[in-house]
């Protein structure tokens, strides 16, 4: 039976290209007859086992091949063909038995697995070049991640050195770098034995935009401030900001001091047209010192300090405006800080207080009204005089709080002489420059009244011409809502600024109050004269009344009464008192009028 199979085995094999075959038997499982058949050359005789090979190994019944599958894929040997190095055998061996399982013989297989090999190999080159190529696109990413990485902290260090040098709203030099350039700009002017100058530049009234406002307006400001004058720039000076809304120009290589003035010049027109931002339009103006090296310092300390010192007394003189520095300012810079040390401190212990000067009419028979006037009785220095403590009050902020605490104060002793039954006529307030630019001005002053419960036409609010004319439209929207409420207006120092027709007719005023400049030297001053009687002959064409102001003596009493002027104030009638004096004047004025009746 075995012998059969063999043969049909034998019989079965075809050419194939894949796989060999031998079949060793032993010689009494197979007849000479079929022997001969498949290896007719060889001798029956010759061997102990027959051996039957083929080449053919593809179309075998599926329980061969099977077994030949078994024997290429378990163990056994692999050789290369010496004679064909691009072919690669498996060899496999599988001990054939009977049913009683003798050993009959030995089927051999030759498998061709050149194919396979190559596939094998191919992917384990193709493996290995995918693993290179990982590897270098590892490589190249990572080197990519350490550059990114190095660029980030370069990027960020030059963050950090922008941070550290610039100022973070505007992006202009901060202080820090502002010395760094003022110091090199010295080093560079002493060896060339050139010039510079120093240009303190400040808002004025900045932080009450910010009261009034909110900070991000004011924010918005400074950005625009910065764009608008860093046109002015030229490529070797420096504009910086110092701190809040103060800004620095270092000004090289000047011929002149009188090529700074014309930045200075420059500056200050710019910043007095209108600023558009996103939800309001403001109209401000600037103050500006000048120091100049080498005369007013040879150090940055001292051209910064000298600088500062003269941008305030630029504000002393009205704002607006630019000063060269004098060694005169040193002194003045450091009274003003003094004084405005001394001033907070003042409001927090009550040391302000109001005096009260009545005015009457021009016959004196009449009290007409009485204006308010701030003291300040220092516990150290004594009196300081509000043509000191006012401007410094004004620079630092402090008029606002002043003007609310003595027009609340004010309205609060009206209120008083009211329910006394005592005739005052009205009081009247001054406004200052800062006050009139505040957006709530109308608003608190109409909340003042209603809380204190004074009718509004017993108050008088004084307001002077160049006040007005930092901003008009301001000054006029605020002035009509309170003229509507009942409020009187009048304006104050009359002809020592603009004394023009053209804005008394847009104002709402009901009265005027000649400066004393004018009246000091009357009658004998013939050009004071026809201006006073000019002054009232405007006044009464627009409807106006009159108040002379500085009153001291019967000779400019009996002018003032032949002019057609209204009302008088000053020495000749009453000085300036506490209220419980005035209260006795007012008295005793009511009980003269009692009895002269």
């Amino acid at each position: 039976e075995l012998g059969s199979e063999i043969e049909a085995l034998a019989r079965s094999a075809i050419e194939s290209r894949t796989a060999q075959w031998v079949v060793t038997l032993n010689k009494n499982l197979i007849d000479q007859a079929t022997w001969s058949v498949y290896h007719p050359e060889s001798s029956w005789q010759q061997f102990d086992q027959v051996v039957l090979a083929g080449r053919s190994m593809n179309i075998l019944s599926n329980s061969w091949q099977a077994v030949v599958k078994q024997l290429t894929q378990s163990g056994g040997q692999t050789f290369i063909d010496s004679e064909r190095w691009d072919s690669v055998w498996h060899v496999g061996q599988l001990v054939l038995r009977d049913v009683r399982e003798n050993e009959v013989g030995q089927l051999t297989i030759f498998s061709d697995i050149s194919a396979q090999q190559k596939a094998l190999l191919n992917t384990v080159l193709w493996a290995t070049l995918s693993l290179v190529a990982l590897m270098l696109l590892l490589l190249i990413y990572f080197y990519v991640a350490l550059r990114k990485v190095d660029w980030r902290i370069q990027a960020n260090k030059d963050l950090l050195h922008e941070l550290a040098s610039n100022d973070v709203l505007t992006g202009l030099p901060n202080r820090q770098l502002l010395h760094d350039r003022l110091a090199h700009a010295l080093r560079l002017e002493r060896r060339q034995g050139g010039s510079l100058a120093v240009m303190f530049m400040d808002l004025d009234n900045f932080k009450h935009i910010n009261d009034s406002y909110g900070h991000s307006v004011g924010d918005e400001l400074l950005v625009a401030v910065t764009r608008r004058l860093s046109k002015f720039v030229r490529s070797g000076d420096t504009f910086a900001r110092n701190g809040g809304d103060e800004f620095v120009f270092i000004l090289q290589e000047l011929k002149q001091p009188e090529d700074a003035s014309k930045v200075a010049e420059k500056v200050i027109n710019a910043c007095r047209q209108p600023f558009k931002l996103s939800d309001v339009e403001l109209m401000i103006s600037t103050s500006v010192g000048i120091s100049m090296y080498p005369q007013d310092g040879d150090n940055m300390e001292d051209l910064l300090r000298n600088a500062d010192s003269a941008m305030y007394k630029a504000k002393e003189k009205g704002r607006d405006n630019f000063v060269f520095y004098n060694r005169a300012l040193t002194e003045s810079s450091q009274e003003r800080m003094t004084i405005e040390v001394d001033l907070r401190r003042a409001l927090q212990n009550d040391e302000l207080y109001l005096c009260y000067q009545p005015q009457y009419s021009v016959s004196g028979d009449e009290i007409t009204g009485v204006e308010v006037l701030s003291r300040w009785n220092q516990p150290e220095k004594g009196f300081i005089s509000p043509g000191k403590f006012i401007p410094v009050a004004e620079q630092c902020g402090l008029i606002y709080k002043i003007g609310q605490w003595s027009l609340r104060t004010a309205c609060e002793q009206g209120k008083r002489w009211l329910d006394q039954g005592i005739h005052f006529g009205r009081i009247s307030v001054n406004l200052a420059t800062p006050q009139l630019q505040d957006p709530k001005l109308s608003a608190t002053i109409i909340r003042i009244l209603d809380e204190v419960g004074l009718p509004a036409e017993y108050l008088e609010l004084e307001v002077t011409e160049s006040s007005l004319m930092k901003n008009m439209d301001v000054a006029i929207k605020h002035l009509m809502e309170l003229k509507e409420y009942g409020v009187f207006i009048a304006v104050d120092d009359f002809g020592t600024g603009y004394s023009s027709l053209a804005y008394l007719k847009r104002l709402p005023l009901h009265s005027l109050k000649i400066d004393r400049s004018f009246i000091k030297d009357l009658p004998g001053d013939t050009e004071d004269a026809i201006i006073v009687n000019a002054i009232i002959a405007l006044a009464k064409n627009l409807g106006l009344k009159v108040i002379a102001e500085g009153v001291e003596t019967e000779e400019q009493l009996r002018h003032l009464q032949g002019t057609g002027c209204d009302a008088i104030q000053g020495y000749y009638f009453h000085k300036p008192e506490t209220c419980d004096v005035v209260e006795q004047t007012f008295l005793q004025h009511r009980e003269r009028k009692r009895i002269d009746n």
